[in-house]
């Protein structure tokens, strides 16, 4: 849940500074959108398995460690890398607004392909 509300969070905007007004058309705007995606969802329950493939959230991070920790990217297009992570990015965000938690994105993993 709080996982959910951070990423909500970051994408509208902390909905605790503002004006009232701002921050009543901030959360009203999260709902909305999150009232769309969870009825997206609702009708076609494919949709979420849909997003976790495209976003390659079940791929392991582009990112390798160094000798000294660091981390660096796993390729050499650091262009594609950030393409990469945007994706990543922007799935996760329409899960949580389609209220996906952890539990149900790892029994996304587990289902067999029926296909």
């Amino acid at each position: 849940m709080l996982q959910r509300l951070a990423i909500l969070a970051g994408r509208f905007g902390s909905f605790w500074h503002g004006s009232s007004a701002d921050l009543r058309a901030r959360r009203d705007a999260a709902y909305e959108r999150a009232l769309r995606w969870r009825k997206a969802f609702a009708a076609d329950p494919q949709l979420r398995a849909d997003l976790v493939e495209l976003g390659d959230l079940l791929q392991a991070s582009a990112k390798r460690p160094t000798q000294a920790g660091d981390m660096l990217p796993g390729t050499k297009d650091l262009y594609q890398c950030g393409v990469d992570e945007g994706r990543r990015s922007l799935a996760l965000e329409v899960l949580a607004l389609g209220g996906l938690d952890e539990e149900e994105m790892v029994q996304l993993m587990e289902e067999p392909d029926d296909v």
